[in-house]
């Protein structure tokens, strides 16, 4: 099963499964050169520790940070991992991290005399903008559905000494505000400053359904707060995506429940104070999909339980909501529990993996609509179609312009930012998408100057995916369809904060 994929800085993708005699099997995924091919793979070492439904997300630097996990086990682990593309040839290996360190004791429920250190299975971690990560939530054990979460977040600083990476935000559990969530809540950095909360996957204590609550994390302070009106009744579970700066989307339910009808989806500007507003909803009902920003800003919505619909991909543009979702083609087989998506530099997209009765070890590669050009020709094998980065930075400061050279400057008319992808139960912890403001100088070599992001509250320091875009010639049936170039993968420094 690939059950957690990650992109790397260097364009492969690492994946971390599960097999009949590994806990924790690794490989890489290579994308074939072409933009077309099935790619390549190979194997990497065993991950260290337990790694088994943990949380990830990307370091500053491009290394992949893994927190907690359950090895399959019932009892969650307090064991980290880092796995660095850079070493080992180039084929990258393992570093094992320092465990959660606290002496917080387990507030009823369970044996609240022993010292723990916070085991957290099914936790999520956010790249923030100080480029450390926060580690939120996590059940301490399933064989107790009574025992309580992993409450207090932690931040972790991957540039500290070992022993020294962790701090407590606050040992009070964020049931002071509303019940906690325990499994994977999808966190967002703010363009603001604090952390937004838009639901989560699963149940809270007991059962007790309480994954549609959305609050938001002073970081700083160690508060939380209520920002806005809930969502939907019985709108818990699913997956959600920030498509924009501080705007995120949410669609489906728990793929295993039967409350909500699994296709409605709203968003919210989570710095606003409207509260959630309804979109129009998707043609198939989803749980345990994913919702992942492709190039071009459009919101795919991706695999799926609880119907055979969900096989097919729904496409939805933000600046056209009123076109509501549209379905896309079919998956050779669906993709639901324990499956991996992620988007790759070259505009597919890569889900894989799955439970199922012999535990779904294979993938598929996925092309949207902008590979192809308005005779289904792959604009990979048409020349002159697919727009060319000819030359970009491999880093990049917040404020600063820089200049991107094309082939086709002429006729670019976006430029996006697509941070890479780490994706596990239906969320992409990593992932956001940005517009970049461009002018095209008018002396000089032919290029684009572009201005980079203006903080890491807006875009997080760390690897992220550059396109340049041009519009496909105008067709009632292609509306809103621009040509992407190949992702140039650079890094967006870090700044003091």
């Amino acid at each position: 099963m690939m059950i957690h994929g990650n992109v790397l800085k260097t364009g492969r993708v690492l994946f971390v499964s599960k097999d009949e005699i590994i806990e924790n099997a690794a490989f890489v995924y290579v994308p074939a050169a072409d933009g077309k091919g099935a790619g390549t793979t190979y194997d990497v070492p065993e991950a260290p520790w337990p790694i088994f439904c943990s949380g990830h997300s990307q370091t500053t630097d491009g290394r992949i940070f893994f927190a907690g996990g359950g090895g399959g086990s019932e009892s969650g682990t307090t064991r980290c991992n880092i796995f660095d593309p850079d070493v080992n040839g180039g084929a990258g290996d393992w570093v094992a991290l320092s465990a959660f360190d606290s002496t917080m004791t387990l507030p009823g429920g369970c044996d609240d005399t022993q010292p723990r250190n916070d085991p957290r299975y099914y936790p999520t971690c956010t790249t923030l903008a100080s480029g450390k990560i926060l580690v939120t939530a996590g059940r301490t054990t399933l064989s107790n559905p009574d025992c309580h979460p992993a409450d207090a977040p932690r931040i972790f600083n991957p540039n500290a000494a070992l022993g020294s990476q962790w701090t407590v935000i606050f040992d009070a559990p964020f049931a002071d505000v509303a019940k906690p969530i325990q499994w994977y809540p999808f966190m967002f950095q703010l363009s603001n400053g604090p952390i937004f909360m838009g639901g989560g996957r699963y149940f809270g204590i007991s059962g007790d359904q309480i994954g549609a609550q959305s609050l938001r994390l002073d970081a700083s302070g160690g508060s939380w707060e209520s920002p806005s009106t809930p969502l939907l009744a019985d709108f818990y579970g699913g997956s959600a995506v920030m498509y924009r700066p501080d705007l995120v989307i949410k669609t489906g339910h728990a793929a295993n429940s039967d409350l909500g009808d699994g296709k409605q989806a709203q968003k919210i500007n989570a710095i606003g104070t409207d509260g959630w507003q309804e979109l129009p909803a998707m043609d198939y009902k989803r749980g345990d999909h994913y919702l992942l920003v492709l190039p071009d800003g459009k919101v795919l919505a991706v695999g799926g339980a609880d119907d055979e619909g969900a096989r097919v991909p729904e496409l939805f543009d933000p600046d056209n909501e009123s076109a509501g979702w549209v379905d896309m083609a079919t998956m050779p087989r669906q993709r639901v529990y324990h499956s991996s998506a992620v988007v790759l530099p070259d505009g597919r997209v890569l889900i894989g993996g799955g439970d199922s009765d012999t535990d779904d070890k294979s993938a598929h590669l996925y092309s949207p609509p902008y590979l192809f050009d308005e005779d289904d020709n792959n604009i990979n094998d048409v020349s002159g179609v697919r727009p060319q980065i000819t030359q970009a930075p491999a880093a990049i400061g917040y404020t600063k312009t820089f200049n991107v050279y094309s082939d086709q400057v002429s006729s670019i008319t976006r430029v996006t930012l697509v941070r890479l992808g780490s994706s596990t139960h239906s969320f992409d912890m990593n992932t956001r998408f940005l517009e970049l403001s461009f002018t095209v100088p008018s002396t000089g070599t032919p290029r684009l100057k572009v201005t980079a992001p203006a903080h890491g509250f807006m875009a997080p320091p760390g690897y992220y995916m550059l396109f340049i875009l041009k519009p496909t010639p105008a067709q009632d049936n292609r509306p809103n369809v621009w040509y992407p170039s190949r992702g140039h993968i650079l890094k967006l420094e870090m700044q003091l904060l």
